[in-house]
């Protein structure tokens, strides 16, 4: 499925395409139909995840490689007491706090602007958005599988049926994932729906 949403060879150069990041790490094994090789597919999927989530979280904490130290977002430890930005002074509520540093300090914080609705679609966020769900869903399911939790896997093949049925070329998959649902919430005994979510 991630193939056929994420993989284009017409986007060689956009960066933080699937296909971009196949050239760039020179997968040249990684092909259009991924069961040409298939142990170079998932491996170079794995690689394309674990890439974003590390992206994702420098920019998130503001580092400029992963060598550096946290700039924004750090972990602060959680305290009974919120403290004057400006003096020092402790109160036991946020609200006393807001009243002191308008009252004292002449401080009144910012309210962040609401974000204006945009006219134009941004294609390269929709398209990161798209490549991260279908590549942690991916990575939880591989997850499940090892770990051999039925239970994950029947939960996730909910998901996996919305982009099935949302995919063009995969309804096959969208109507062999409704079955097995179907199967296990309804049709079968208790015992056998049992079986067949532990034992796949």
């Amino acid at each position: 499925m991630c193939w056929h949403q994420l993989y284009n060879t017409g986007l060689g150069r956009d960066i933080g395409t699937l296909y971009a990041a196949r050239n760039a790490i020179n997968a040249r094994n990684v092909t259009v139909d991924p069961r040409n090789n298939f142990y170079a597919s998932p491996e170079f999927l794995n690689k394309y995840t674990a890439a974003y989530l590390v992206c994702g979280a420098l920019h998130h904490f503001g580092m400029a490689d992963i060598n550096g130290q946290p700039t924004k977002n750090m972990h602060v430890p959680l305290s009974n007491e919120y403290k004057c930005r400006f003096c020092g002074k402790a109160y036991k509520m946020p609200t006393a706090l807001v009243k002191h540093e308008e009252k004292i300090h002449s401080f009144k914080p910012e309210k962040p602007e609401e974000p204006t609705a945009e006219v134009t679609p941004d294609h390269v966020y929709n398209y990161m958005r798209k490549s991260l769900a279908l590549c942690m869903l991916r990575r939880n399911h591989d997850d499940a599988i090892s770990m051999g939790d039925g239970s994950r896997v029947i939960r996730l093949y909910k998901f996996f049926l919305l982009y099935y049925k949302a995919t063009p070329k995969t309804p096959k998959y969208a109507y062999g994932t409704f079955e097995t649902l179907a199967q296990v919430m309804c049709l079968l005994t208790p015992r056998m729906s049992h079986r067949l979510t532990w034992n796949r």
